[in-house]
């Protein structure tokens, strides 16, 4: 992880409330997010401003306090390392603030000089004081870490970005594009892409570990990871009912796009109608689709299909058409003839079929039984009773709608009495 981030940040970028000593405002933050009480010691002989951290260590019976002197060396911009005339007399300065321990915090290294100086005093090593090293690699490990992500994005924002970006494939590549060819960026970029797409796709194994629609799930996976939707589909046949339907759950789960891409893809190219019924009821149900699309999957269905998800609708739309709008149809004039008062009790549609010619416009017809009232003469004398009417009917669906275009009553009701 840390060799990951190394070159991401850059620390001559740092930016503060206070000019000269940025450095020294985030060390202090990255030691408030470790728990630590700070305070500032005042400013030592090199004109800098040391800083003073309390560490409070609790335990069972009593708590161990520590306070620590602390050092900041920002050579970000010479790259130099830290060395002895640097830090000045280390002892004299951790006794004069009554400290336990030194802390070196450094934007580059320590001198090899310096840090045989420190190992020296290093209580653990026989000397007096305890002794602590934030160099670049240190500080870049806490910077790296989420916790402090908020932290790095205000004093270093570049490398903030620039971290972000390792969050994702397409980030972290874009970070080396510059310094690659174009032919091997795009060989790497998608020897990458399907690699990681592959690891975290939803696994056979994981899906459903029961049956050979395990194997057919790895097969599909391996398509979606290069982007051939045709090929994912083609191998989908074989699939168990729950096998399929769970894999797509996990999928839109992982990815909504690429889910529906596939199933998409599936409508289109199979004509298994089990298949093709089950992609288009979840993609009605799970995502948001335009009228055009709606239209275009729902004439890959069969007539079994168009029933099933179109019936009710059809028949709401033809119950209302010709009840609210019964004078716009070559019906009503034989019906009105047949008493002096008719009124429709009851539209009830027998059945529908369907026709599609194209992917634009679903075509419907059938035949409805209209249930009326007759009734001749007016108030007390009028004499009532109810007669049933066949009609045939046809209409159309496209992205605009649902539209009744012509009802008609059957040639073999006229003359009935």
């Amino acid at each position: 992880m840390l060799l990951k981030y190394m070159s991401v940040i850059d620390f001559t970028e740092l930016k503060g409330y206070v000019k000269g000593e940025h450095f020294e405002a985030l060390i202090r933050e990255i030691a408030k997010q470790l728990g630590l009480s700070v305070s500032w010691s005042g400013r030592g002989a090199d004109e800098g401003k040391d800083l003073i951290f309390t560490e409070i260590r609790k335990g069972a019976i009593s708590n161990n306090v520590s306070k620590w002197l602390v050092q900041c060396k920002d050579f970000s911009k010479t790259g130099k390392s830290v060395n002895e005339n640097d830090v000045g007399a280390i002892t004299d300065k951790v006794k004069q603030h009554k400290a336990d321990g030194y802390l070196l915090a450094t934007t580059t290294v320590v001198s090899s000089g310096l840090m045989k100086k420190l190992e020296a005093l290093d209580i653990s090593k026989g000397g007096e004081i305890f002794i602590k090293v934030w160099d670049y690699s240190e500080l870049v490990g806490y910077l790296s870490r989420e916790e402090f992500k908020d932290i790095t994005k205000q004093y270093l924002p570049e490398s903030y970005r620039n971290l972000s970006l390792y969050d994702s494939v397409d980030g972290a590549l874009s970070i080396f594009r510059k310094k690659l060819p174009e032919d091997s960026y795009n060989k790497i970029q998608q020897i990458i892409r399907e690699t990681v797409l592959i690891k975290e796709l939803p696994s056979g194994n994981a899906v459903w570990p029961y049956s050979d629609s395990s194997n057919i799930i790895d097969k599909i996976n391996k398509y979606l990871a290069i982007g051939d939707f045709s090929n994912a589909a083609n191998v989908t046949p074989g699939i168990e009912y729950e096998a399929f339907m769970l894999f797509v759950e996990r999928l839109a789960e992982y990815e909504n796009s690429l889910a529906y891409e596939y199933l998409l893809t599936l409508i289109r190219e199979l004509t298994e109608q089990d298949i093709i019924f089950n992609c288009v009821k979840y993609i009605i149900d799970n995502f948001e689709i335009s009228p055009d699309v709606n239209i275009e999957i729902l004439s890959h269905l069969d007539d079994e299909g168009k029933s099933m998800l179109l019936d009710d609708q059809i028949m709401s739309v033809i119950d209302e058409k010709i009840t609210m709008n019964s004078c716009d149809y070559n019906f009503y004039s034989y019906i009105d003839s047949l008493s002096t008062n008719t009124t429709i009790d009851e539209v009830y549609v027998d059945y529908i079929n369907y026709e599609s010619d194209s992917l634009e416009e679903i075509k419907f017809k059938g035949q409805l039984s209209l249930h009326l009232e007759l009734c001749h003469g007016s108030g007390s004398d009028s004499d009532c009773f109810s007669r049933t009417v066949k009609c045939n009917y046809n209409g159309f669906m496209d992205a605009n709608g649902i539209y009744l275009n012509e009802v008609e009553v059957d040639e073999s009701e006229f003359g009935k009495v």
